[in-house]
C-alpha cells in the first residue's frame, strides 16, 4: 500500500496476491494515525488467485501530513486493516492566505477548506511573546477570520496558524 503525489492530490496504490471471499476495500483517511474516516470504497475482485493492482485518489488532501490505510472487508464482514502509510502536503494551495501585509488594522485569514477541529491563531513578537491569541472552530470549508493589529507598534510580528498537525508561521509587517 503506498501514496504518491499527484496532479494536486495523493494517489493510493496497492495490490493483492490472492483473494478470497473478499467484498471490499474501504480507503481511509487521517490527519493523525489514530483517528481514520472513510475516504473510498473500492470494489474487490472478490476470489482471485492472481494479482490485482488497485487505485485510490484523494482530490482534496489536507496540509500538512496526512495518513492513509486501507480496510479490507470480507464478504462475511470480516475486517482487516493494512499498515499506515503517510505523505506530507505542503503545497502553497493548502497554506492560511494571510492579507494585506503590510497591515494598518485588520490582519485578514483564510484557512484553507478540507480542515475540521479547533484552530488557533497567534500574533507573536519577534521573541516568541504572544501579544494576540484566537481559537475558531473549523468545518472542512474555506474559514475567513481577522485579527486588529490597530494598537500595535509598529514592527515585524510572527502569525503562528495552527491546526491538525500543521503549524504555519508567517512574517507580517505592521505599518
Amino acid at each position: 500500500f503506498t501514496a504518491e503525489k499527484k496532479n494536486g492530490g495523493v494517489k493510493l496504490n496497492w495490490e493483492s496476491n490472492s483473494e478470497q471471499s473478499t467484498s471490499h476495500f474501504m480507503v481511509e483517511h487521517g490527519s493523525d494515525s489514530r483517528n481514520f474516516t472513510a475516504l473510498q470504497r473500492v470494489e474487490a475482485a472478490g476470489n482471485s488467485s492472481t494479482i490485482n493492482n488497485y487505485t485510490g485518489f484523494h482530490a482534496k488532501p489536507i496540509y500538512g501530513t496526512n495518513f492513509y490505510r486501507l480496510k479490507m472487508v470480507d464478504l462475511d464482514g470480516r475486517v482487516t486493516y493494512s499498515d499506515i502509510v503517510a505523505i506530507k502536503i505542503n503545497n502553497e494551495h493548502y497554506k492560511a492566505t494571510v492579507f494585506p501585509n503590510p497591515v494598518h488594522e485588520e490582519l485578514q485569514i483564510q484557512i484553507p477548506a478540507g480542515q475540521k477541529g479547533d484552530c488557533v491563531i497567534q500574533v507573536q513578537d519577534m521573541s516568541g511573546k504572544i501579544i494576540r491569541q484566537k481559537t475558531v472552530q473549523l468545518n472542512n470549508s474555506l474559514l475567513s477570520t481577522s485579527i486588529n493589529m490597530e494598537d500595535l507598534s509598529k514592527g515585524i510580528y510572527l502569525l503562528v496558524v495552527q491546526y491538525g498537525d500543521t503549524r504555519e508561521t508567517q512574517k507580517v509587517i505592521k505599518r
